[in-house]
């Protein structure tokens, strides 16, 4: 209470503080909705004379001070549309005015009559974000958005473990169109590995998130823009792509915009067919007793992917000043896998025993949502938006697995068959409301409140072939259920101190319920706590060309529920996969400053703290059985910084070059099996492209990335990097282009693990690979009217909430 106090007290000196003699206004568009950064002209009723001048918000709102009282007219002009002009109004000498409202109606200018020289860089760092856009980058086409993500910098992408890290940090929340997901990680991959690299607009990498966001992720926010059409009537833009590296590839989308009066309907559908090469090697020690195991593995898979993705919605203005919503949204997601390992089992410089798997596996995901949304102007200066949406995740996974064992010691063979089955359910309620103020010219107060219901199933059933038929393993069979309740508040501040300096202050409050446990029995997990996520932001201007800005953040990271959830995941008869309810949230304080010279050069510095870090894929060692399972866990304390370098290269006119150079320093300090662990690396990230004009309307870009070796909670990865190369090319008359690139040229992008922990028996290396040097074909081509139109681009409420749901 002593917080909000405090808020409603600021706000009312800031209102006391407004100038007289101020004129304020709005300007729509046809359908009544707020027309940002039009241009707006104070004139003179009497001889039309230009007494002042602005620029409309990002609202539509425009405010002028300093205006003698008289008689005016105001105007307000913007690309694309009519001049709109008013009546005859008076200002009366310390009095605030408010001019009528300006509505612009459409020139019905078509595209084909302007001419779009430049091009937008691929990278843009804007004071609190970096902006990748990808319709710049040559090498996307083809690639689904977390191909591109994989290269933009500071984005580490590990496909094996299902992992996203955010300048050396995991952690990451995933949104679309400013909309979190919280699927699990795998799920959100999954999604985005469907999701045509042609449907992306841009790609916002937030690394210090203000309190109107959720406080979901210590590592940050990574923002996918989706492609949106700005054009009136009904158009749209297929894609076709094909691609070959050891298998085919091949995925096409479709999105459609139709826009009439007040109406707006959207909708897009993508999918895919795709067949992917996979092989993980292993090769661990484990000791029991003072005999020593070394167990030499290797696991090649073999995936189909069939994944379809579809979105429609609306967007309705009931009125100049309300408009309504809404959206439905899912996919369906049936991929196959057939691995094929060997393992060796040495002791004493002998084979002692080798296995041989087969595991047959299918991984079905069906996802619905429904969203509903309400956007009201109450003036001006004051607008609710209000969302409700519903989500539900349907997923069985099977696994039928064949192993055959030699023991060569014991002269004897054994064949064994397991068949394992997870069924989870989930089902989400998300209600969102945000209210915005603004007070005079310099102040925007934001209000917000947020409420997650979610509840799952996890049914996992082991069954083992026996002489009596099919028996349930009870070691790996359980069925749990999880509830998880999230409520939220917050109150932002954004403040103008001068022309050159900006300040921006809020406080999130969230309130956290879980429940696991089985059906009718005690729970496992029960937690309840609140806590307080204050951020403060401010940026000052040192010339046009350079600025600083200093940042501060707090932010939590809920475990995914299918880490918490248990659940198991055989590799082989002695390496599995499985969930831990017992893991706790993390918490991250982290302070961020950024200076920008030579107006698109960028220096960052971050340092962060995390209580309760994840450590995703802790590998444990069972000296007893002779096996080793991945099981997440925490780590008591993690400390990160990190430098980033930014800056672009016009080499020649045909020539541009962007680079991003991160440097992290990570330390932690956890104990594992009763003894304590502290370790500390040092690693490095480059990423370059170099765009190049070519003759006849080509277009070629080549990037490059290296990461050196990093942690990865208390394991190590190893260097990786690959080499990408493209080529465009802009065909003549419909707009269309064809495009053909080629990803990974010289197979350097190999994700090596290394586990060195002697003390708590903990030692080996993995390795993953992909498909190396995979070549794509793509034609993208636009089609119907073209005549321009302002637009909204609709968000949901769910976008944490899916993050927190994986569906690989």
């Amino acid at each position: 209470m002593k917080q909000f106090s405090f808020l409603l007290f600021f706000c009312w000196l800031v209102t006391a503080a407004v100038a007289q003699n101020t004129l304020t206004g709005s300007v729509r568009d046809g359908t009544g909705k707020p027309l940002p950064f039009a241009s707006i002209a104070l004139l003179n009723a009497k001889d039309s004379t230009l007494a002042k001048g602005g620029i409309s918000s990002e609202t539509g709102i425009y405010e002028l001070t300093g205006i003698r009282a008289g008689r005016y007219v105001v105007t307000a002009s913007s690309v694309g549309y009519k001049t709109a002009r008013s009546a005859s109004f008076a200002v009366v000498t310390d009095v605030r005015t408010e001019a009528p409202i300006l509505q612009l109606s459409e020139s019905a200018k078509t595209l084909s009559e302007v001419t779009v020289a430049a091009q937008k860089p691929v990278f843009e760092q804007q004071l609190d974000k970096l902006v990748v856009n990808v319709q710049s980058i040559v090498t996307a086409a083809g690639s689904s958005a977390l191909d591109v993500l994989e290269r933009s910098p500071g984005i580490t992408v590990n496909r094996q473990n299902n992992a996203l890290t955010m300048a050396g940090k995991s952690g990451v929340v995933v949104m679309i169109n400013g909309k979190i997901s919280r699927l699990p990680t795998e799920a959100v991959m999954q999604l985005l590995s469907g999701t045509n690299a042609a449907n992306v607009e841009k790609i916002e990498l937030i690394t210090n998130p203000s309190a109107r966001y959720d406080a979901e992720g210590d590592a940050g926010i990574i923002n996918i823009i989706l492609k949106k059409n700005t054009a009136y009537g009904t158009n749209g833009t297929y894609t076709l792509s094909a691609g070959y590296g050891f298998y085919e590839k091949l995925n096409g989308s479709v999105n459609l915009n139709h826009r009439t009066g007040k109406l707006n309907l959207f909708g897009d559908l993508s999918g895919q067919r795709n067949r992917e090469w996979q092989d993980l090697l292993s090769d661990y020690t484990v000791t029991n007793q003072g005999l020593t195991t070394n167990n030499l593995g290797d696991l090649i898979g073999r995936r189909i992917t069939r994944l379809v993705n579809a979105r429609l919605g609306f967007d309705y203005s009931l009125s100049k000043r309300t408009t309504v919503g809404g959206l439905v949204a899912g996919f369906l997601n049936n991929p196959t896998r057939s691995l094929e390992g060997t393992n060796n089992f040495i002791r004493r410089n002998e084979l002692w025993q080798q296995a041989l798997v087969d595991n047959q596996e299918r991984n079905s995901w069906q996802h619905g949502m429904a969203n509903v949304n309400l956007s009201h102007a109450f003036s001006d200066r004051q607008r609710l938006t209000v969302d409700m949406d519903y989500l539900q995740y349907d997923n069985t996974l099977t696994n039928a697995y064949t192993n055959f064992f030699d023991f060569r010691t014991e002269k004897r063979t054994s064949t064994e068959l397991v068949n394992s089955t997870k069924t989870t359910p989930i089902n989400i309620w998300v209600a969102k409301a945000d209210y915005t103020q603004t007070l005079g010219k310099k102040t925007n107060v934001e209000l917000g409140a947020k409420a997650t219901l979610m509840g799952l199933t996890n049914d996992v059933l082991v069954e083992r072939l026996q002489k009596s038929g099919w028996q349930t393993d009870p070691e790996y069979s359980q069925n749990y259920n999880l509830i998880d309740n999230i409520v939220a508040g917050y109150v932002n501040i954004q403040r103008a101190l001068s022309s050159k300096t900006k300040l921006q202050a809020g406080l999130r409050y969230e309130h956290t319920q879980t429940d696991i446990g089985p059906p009718g029995e005690p729970l496992v997990v029960r937690r309840r706590y609140g806590s307080l996520f204050p951020s403060a932001f401010v940026s000052h201007d040192l010339s046009k060309a350079s600025s600083i800005q200093l940042s501060y953040s707090r932010r939590i990271q809920r475990p995914s529920y299918d880490l918490l959830a248990p659940w198991i995941l055989f590799t082989s008869p002695y390496y599995f996969l499985t969930g831990n309810p017992s893991l706790l949230p993390t918490f991250t304080d982290a302070v961020q400053t950024t200076y920008r010279f030579k107006s698109s050069y960028l220096l960052t510095v971050k340092f962060s703290h995390d209580r309760n870090a994840l450590d995703r894929n802790r590998i444990r060692m069972d000296s007893v059985n002779n096996r080793s399972f991945v099981t997440p866990q925490n780590v008591a304390s993690l400390n990160t910084l990190s430098l980033t370098f930014s800056f672009p290269v016009k080499v020649t006119s045909w020539w541009q070059m962007q680079t991003n150079l991160l440097g992290v320093w990570q330390g932690l300090s956890t104990t594992v099996e009763g003894k304590p662990i502290q370790l500390q690396q040092y690693n490095a990230n480059l990423f370059t492209s170099h765009t190049i004009k070519l003759p006849h309307g080509f277009t070629g870009e080549v990037t490059a990335f290296y990461q050196t070796p990093s942690l990865a909670g208390i394991s190590r990865v190893r260097s990786l990097g690959s080499v990408n190369a493209g080529l465009r090319k802009k065909l003549p008359g419909n707009g269309g282009s064809l495009l053909v690139n080629i990803a990974d040229i010289f197979w350097t992008s190999r994700f090596r693990v290394i586990t060195d922990n002697p003390a708590v028996n903990q030692i080996g290396n993995w390795t993953y690979k992909l498909e190396p040097r995979v070549v794509r074909v793509t034609y993208t081509r636009p089609f119907g009217s073209q005549t321009v139109k302002a637009i909204n681009r609709r968000a949901t409420g769910s976008d944490e909430e899916r993050s927190r749901v994986q569906t690989n």
